[in-house]
């Protein structure tokens, strides 16, 4: 098992990495079966490709035993793309055109794809938006079309391309700043300094930034009687110091940004029986409603998006139909996944984790323990300290019990101790309150609280005589009442030792 581990994080060092093969030819031994590396090469119409992963490096790597998807582009497309290009290509640039085409920890096929982002980041970093047409044509960022689709490899899945998907540079930033349909909308980012905010690749300590904007043009503005960021901020009665968040003009601009990566896709993609849903955004205590109705997507109510799932480099842009002001949300379902990367963003160090569970290439899942100080919206406390403990657990089969992302937090208080967890914004009102859990014997009770007060209990032990595992549960904890928009802190303190595996929690509106 660790030996199979390993050679696997070896190939994605050398997927992600950019480091170089020094022992091309000898470090991986490769497979008696066809590999992906094995199948290019023989097959005579990607001797270009080819080319490309030798000089890269990473030809070795697609010979060794893994789960890759690798979007290959003919001969006939490669030399279109260089000709466009008009200039040699570095080592650098091919590196980091094979990682735009590759995904590793995963083989999907074609029935797996849908329209919006594939699951998971490609291996330069970048996420691939899939399209099916009318025609049932697939698309990859709509560009570059599948004429073949799903060529099985003992390593690997391939699609192959008529075009090479030109991998994007460009921030959300550089989208808005050199467009000059958006000038007063840059205008408006660069005075409030949310423009150095969408520009960025990564956080503070080094945890990969995803955000997701939506751009007014100068069109929208002008039939709204606006002509010039001097006028919006008349409008909108801002402040003399617009950088401060609490400025009427900064918050009007980050209310355009939310953090994480969504399609027009993920936007769409409702609670069936709701079809709409409110996402946070950058300004604090304001969230943006989505709701679907005839078949249409409407943003607040009355606007729609003209264009979308506009790709740069830390995320996507949609360009809205209204200005967007500040807007009060009606309370909807909320339910938020305790370890969503959406919204807790520290998560996507577990990616590669999660990757080889949900493909099957390790067995029984995977766990890992989380040290608090790289997740600073989870505190623990017990008593002796130390007692207690934080894990990350997922397992390919989960998801068939109704388990989100097919992965929980289990939460050890020990004998004596809390756990708190950092909500996002909720809009007021007065909700049900139900927390969706794993079933087990032996495991822990907690009394649950919210900002203090409590709210009920939960015990996670199975009561069916003996059974050790019974899938999930939906426990209804109690109810409560927001008086306005705000996060919120949750907490667990524990009545009985043992883990308290948590996957989700539930708000629902009462009347």
């Amino acid at each position: 098992m660790r030996k199979i581990l390993f050679t696997i994080l070896c190939v994605a060092g050398l997927l992600v990495a950019g480091c170089s093969d020094p022992n091309e030819g000898k470090m991986f031994a490769a497979l008696e079966e066809e590999s992906v590396a094995s199948y290019l090469e023989k097959d005579g119409n990607f001797s270009e490709w080819v080319a490309m992963l030798k000089e890269a490096d990473l030809y070795n790597a697609m010979t060794v035993r893994g789960n890759l998807t690798c979007f290959v582009p003919t001969d006939e497309a490669v030399a279109a793309y260089k000709q466009q290009l008009g200039r040699e290509m570095s080592k650098e640039d091919v590196l980091y055109l094979v990682r735009y085409h590759t995904l590793f920890g995963y083989k999907l096929l074609s029935n797996a794809l849908k329209n919006g982002r594939l699951v998971d980041s490609t291996a330069a970093g970048n996420y691939l938006i899939t399209r099916f047409s009318s025609d049932g044509s697939l698309y990859v960022n709509d560009v570059a079309r599948v004429i073949e689709r799903d060529v099985v490899t003992v390593n690997g899945i391939i699609h192959v391309l008529d075009r090479v998907i030109e991998p994007v540079y460009e921030t959300l930033w550089d989208l808005v700043r050199e467009n000059s349909d958006f000038s007063i909308f840059a205008a408006a980012l660069e005075v409030t300094g949310i423009n150095d905010l969408i520009d960025r690749i990564t956080y503070t300590g080094g945890v990969r930034y995803w955000g997701t904007l939506f751009a007014v043009s100068d069109e929208v503005y002008n039939k709204a009687g606006i002509s010039s960021l001097e006028a919006l901020q008349t409008l909108l009665e801002g402040g003399s110091d617009p950088r401060e968040s609490s400025d009427p003009l900064y918050r009007y601009v980050a209310y355009h940004v939310l953090s994480g990566f969504y399609t027009f896709s993920d936007l769409t993609t409702l609670p069936s029986a709701v079809k709409e849903r409110n996402i946070e955004t950058l300004a604090k205590g304001y969230l943006l409603n989505f709701k679907e109705e005839r078949g249409y997507l409407y943003v607040n109510d009355t606007i729609s998006l003209l264009h979308t799932d506009l790709q740069a480099r830390n995320g996507v842009l949609h360009e809205a139909s209204g200005y967007m002001p500040l807007y009060n949300p009606r309370a909807v379902v909320f339910e938020l996944e305790f370890t969503d990367p959406d919204y807790y963003p520290q998560y996507t160090r577990l990616t590669l984790l999660r990757n080889m569970a949900l493909a099957g290439t390790t067995t029984g899942g995977e766990s890992e323990s989380l040290t608090l100080e790289d997740y600073p919206f989870m505190r623990l406390v017990t008593i002796p300290e130390g007692s207690g403990s934080l894990t990350y657990n997922i397992r390919a089969h989960w998801p068939a019990y109704d388990c989100w992302y097919g992965d929980v937090l289990y939460v050890n208080l020990g004998y004596v101790g809390s756990f708190e967890f950092d909500l996002p914004t909720i809009v007021k009102g007065k909700y049900r309150v139900s927390i969706h859990h794993q079933w087990i014997t032996g495991t822990g009770a907690c009394q649950v609280l919210m900002d203090d007060k409590i709210i009920g209990e939960m015990d996670c032990t199975s009561s069916a005589g003996g059974t050790t595992y019974v899938g999930f549960v939906r426990k209804t904890i109690g109810s409560i009442t927001f008086t306005e928009n705000a996060s919120h802190i949750l907490s667990f303190v524990s009545l009985r030792s043992g883990s308290l595996p948590v996957d989700r929690i539930i708000f629902e509106p009462i009347d």
